[in-house]
């Protein structure tokens, strides 16, 4: 036991006195640390995530180097099977992201670099047990008692940590010759095992070979071949090898042309023991992760127990194809497999999945077995296989499949072809090279043998990601086969969601120039099925472009012709492709002019219901208006259409439709008097600034007969024309037209500058105008403006009792203002003080009125308005209110 206060390498170097080493012993030396006992002891599988948490802790802490590294000892001397397990773990070399696991911040920092001992081959290795002072003695002491322990798990995996370049760090304690000491040893042990003629032998070098990886070895002229410094594993594989000598720690070809003879030559080390364990060699290729490892093994089992390998069984050799990343093993799998396959009955199920396996080398050796046999197979099991494969149109090895179809069963291929093998196709986003050549092949046969498949079959492959060829064949079969298409075929043909419209277009003109004879009959029936596909809001607008333009322009134009107004106008309600519609509308027109214009005007009011339809496209409205009714049809337009019409139309949403409104009704000529009273008074409040201006010029022939209310109304206008206009014409009136009415509605306007002109005139006819009614009205405004008026006026009315109860509501108005309206609220104070001064009853009324107001003010206003009571009150005593006066002395 370690004693307090000792170090590590004064303890070793007591122990060095003694005669027997101390690892012989094999007895633990301190218990195991309470962290991970427990979980040992309760057979606890998160055992091994704590014990690697330990052992990082161990070393990562910068106190490490004073511990004592004696419990892996104990660790490795517990022979229960988690305590074993979990020493391996250990011992495994990891990634340096597997440590970054257990770091405060899961981060890089320069601790790490403990746990680093070799940078052989492409990555760095790093084990929970590095080479430091507290852990080397019991490590050095764990691979030399499982060597004399024949341990093979754990001595080889000791054994791959000496085999490896090491990168020697300050914190290591083991040096360079101590390194090249361990690992002649390693090699002195397997050899002398060896030369025994033992089966430990075997048993340990598989160990040791299944612990190296692709990764410790070096890449030489395209193979995979150990480092000369890799010694153990050199002596094991190649030690009587002819082509390769060991020179200053690298491997040297002897002639450049021995290479691959080299990898062909079975030059390892006591041969005759690995004959006698076959079994062994197997496991090695079942597990081993190196290349030259598998390499070995393989040519080992082929050349020294070959009667071995015909009694493996299948299932072994299809388990060995699950490595299929790794090319020697699938190839050696495959030679075997194919060899006890019955060239005349082969199972077909283990040959598709020969064929149907995600390795490519696998699927070559198949395809070979399928070509050298397959004119010993009957129909039956070549129909089998076509059909299995179709099956898996998806594959991405459809391609080979096709191409041996092509060299090995076409003649089959012909007979079984069905539309329904390519059906799934159409729906797929885009086609592989495979389902490429398989849809053009089995389209080939429908055309040449002509099987019945409907035109909904076909549509699927014209989509978008339909590579060209592929659809270039469907236009072929439409174009051959006209009985293919009815006319919902045709008018899904036309619509079809293509990705090369213009060949798909050019396909469309063509169908149609080849059978005109089938066209004639369903004509009719084609532009009604067309007109809902154009006006639903669906479709495409460059179809419906095609469609208007070239079919309905074009094609089918004098059939067209023979559409009614009410079928053809839903053209116009179109969002997309207007210039389309309206031009082929107005060819429409054209050519039915004269008819049009004989006949009764009832599709001039047709036409005018769906312009002002504010449901229809601006564009649209605008085209009716502007280049039918105003343009085509312009003077049948200015007859049939009523005055009440026009004048709706003046407050249409358009710009475009109200000018064409104005020009009508000033094509009419219609007189101010024609026009109902009302109706010219809101068009002097039109948005349009010709629309008032013509209003105006009539108004001024009657207003001579606008009431006040009218004149009010004309005043009140956001627009400055009309307003100025007003004022103008006001200040014009005679004395008796200027009536307190009409001063009353103007004062009672939002507008400021409306509010003082009212004032301005009242001021000019102050004579004629009661100032009392004045303020009354005045004060029943929110315009503060207005207010201030009506106290203006206050000071030139003669007050009452009834006066007051009608303004009462105005200062509680005011009274309650801030900010702005203070000056006001000010002013309102101090005509109440004047006021209930003057009169007992009007001081009952203002007392009041003021103690309702005082219990929501301020401190100054509060102050104020008991100074305000207090006077009042002083005045009139009789009067009630609810403050208490009393002289200082009573107070006293």
């Amino acid at each position: 036991m370690v004693r307090d206060g000792q170090m590590e390498w004064k303890r070793a170097g007591l122990e060095r006195k003694r005669r027997k080493a101390w690892w012989k012993e094999a007895k633990p030396r301190v218990p195991l640390p309470d962290s991970i006992r427990e979980y040992l002891d309760k057979n606890d599988p998160e055992f091994m995530d704590e014990l690697l948490k330990y052992a990082f802790s161990f070393t990562y802490d910068p106190k490490s180097t004073q511990k004592s590294g004696a419990w892996i000892w104990t660790l490795y001397l517990d022979d229960r099977p988690l305590a074993q397990e979990g020493f391996k773990q250990l011992l495994t070399t990891w990634p340096y992201t597997k440590l970054l696991l257990f770091t405060p911040n899961r981060r890089w920092d320069g601790k790490l670099k403990k746990f680093r001992y070799s940078n052989q081959g492409y990555r760095e290795k790093y084990t929970f047990l590095p080479f430091t002072k507290p852990l080397f003695r019991y490590l050095k002491g764990i691979y030399k008692l499982a060597e004399e322990r024949r341990d093979a798990t754990i001595w080889a995996r000791f054994a791959y940590m000496w085999d490896q370049r090491f990168l020697y760090q300050p914190h290591m304690v083991i040096s360079p010759n101590t390194k090249r000491y361990l690992q002649r040893r390693a090699w002195r042990t397997l050899r002398q095992l060896g030369e025994q003629g033992s089966p430990d032998y075997v048993h340990m070098a598989t160990e040791l070979l299944l612990c190296y990886e692709d990764n410790d070895m070096n890449w030489f002229n395209g193979s995979r071949i150990p480092y000369g410094t890799q010694k153990v594993i050199c002596q094991i594989l190649y030690r009587h090898s002819r082509y390769i000598k060991l020179e200053h720690g690298a491997i040297k070809f002897k002639h450049d042309k021995d290479i691959p003879r080299f990898l062909k030559e079975r030059a390892e080390a006591f041969p005759e023991l690995w004959d006698q364990h076959p079994e062994q060699l197997l496991r090695i290729i079942q597990e081993a992760k190196a290349t030259p490892v598998v390499q070995f093994a393989i040519r080992a089992l082929k050349q020294g127990n070959p009667a071995y390998l015909e009694k493996l069984s299948l299932s072994c050799l299809w388990d060995l194809l699950k490595r299929f990343h790794e090319e020697d093993i699938v190839a050696f799998a495959m030679e075997n497999i194919t060899k006890r396959m019955d060239m005349k009955e082969p199972d077909l199920d283990q040959l598709f999945g020969l064929l149907n396996h995600s390795n490519y080398h696998v699927r070559t050796r198949a395809i070979e077995f399928v070509k050298q046999n397959r004119h010993h197979w009957t129909f039956e099991q070549i129909a089998w296989l076509i059909q299995k494969m179709i099956q898996h149109p998806y594959t991405w090895y459809l391609d080979e499949w096709i191409k041996l179809i092509e060299q090995c069963w076409m003649e089959e291929f012909r007979q079984l072809a069905s539309f329904e093998w390519i059906r799934p196709l159409g729906r797929c986003y885009w086609l592989s090279t495979g389902q490429e050549q398989l849809t053009c092949m089995v389209l080939d046969l429908l055309m040449e043998t002509k099987s019945g498949c409907k035109w909904e079959d076909l549509l699927p492959f014209l989509g978008n990601c339909i590579p060209l060829h592929v659809r270039q064949k469907i236009y072929d079969l439409f174009m051959r086969e006209k009985d293919l298409v009815d006319i919902n075929g045709m008018v899904g043909l036309i619509y079809a969601n293509v990705f090369y419209e213009d060949v798909h277009q050019q396909f469309i003109r063509n169908w149609f120039q080849e059978h005109k004879e089938w066209l004639e009959p369903r004509q009719s029936e084609l532009i009604q099925a067309l007109l809902k596909k154009v006006t639903s809001k669906q479709t495409s607008s460059n179809k419906n472009a095609f469609v208007i333009k070239e079919l309905f322009g074009e094609v089918l134009w004098e059939k067209f012709c023979t559409l009614s107004l009410e079928e053809l106008l839903p053209l116009l309600e179109v969002n997309d492709n207007i210039p389309e519609c309206q031009n082929l509308v107005k060819q429409w027109f054209l050519k039915h002019r004269l008819h049009l214009i004989q006949s009764d005007p009832e599709w001039l009011h047709l036409l005018w219901s769906w312009m002002v339809n504010e449901q229809l496209p601006a564009e649209n409205r605008t085209f009716i208006g502007k280049d039918l009714l105003s343009g085509m049809f312009w003077k049948e337009t200015c007859q049939a259409i009523p005055l009440e019409k026009i004048l709706k139309l003046l407050h249409s949403d358009l710009q475009s439709l109200r000018d064409f409104a104005l020009k009508l009704l000033e094509s009419k000529q219609v007189l101010a008097g024609q026009f109902p009273s009302p109706e010219l008074l809101s068009l002097a409040h039109a948005r349009d600034a010709a629309v008032r201006a013509w209003a105006r010029d009539r108004l001024i022939q009657v207003m001579e007969k606008v009431d006040e209310d009218g004149l009010v109304y004309l005043t009140q206008t956001d627009w400055d024309d009309t307003r100025n206009w007003m004022f103008g014409y006001l200040k014009t009136l005679s004395d008796e037209k200027v009536t307190p009415k009409l001063i009353y509605g103007l004062l009672d306007s939002a507008r400021t500058d409306i509010q003082q002109f009212a004032m301005e005139m009242a001021a000019i006819y102050e004579k004629r105008i009661d100032l009392t009614e004045l303020m009354l009205r005045a004060s029943e405004s929110p315009d503060l403006n207005v207010q201030a008026y009506a106290l203006d006026l206050a000071d030139r009315v003669r007050w009452d009792e009834e006066i007051l109860r009608r303004m009462e509501y105005f200062f509680r108005t005011v009274l309650f203002y801030v900010g702005k309206g203070r000056k006001l609220k000010q002013k309102a104070l101090r005509l109440l003080l004047q006021l209930g001064e003057s009169d007992s009853n009007m001081a009952q009324i203002v007392l009041s009125l003021l103690a309702d107001v005082a219990r929501t003010s301020g401190q100054k206003d509060f102050e104020e308005i008991l100074r305000m009571m207090a006077k009042i009150k002083q005045r009139y005593p009789e009067t009630k209110t609810v403050i208490q006066m009393k002289r200082i002395e009573e107070a006293r």
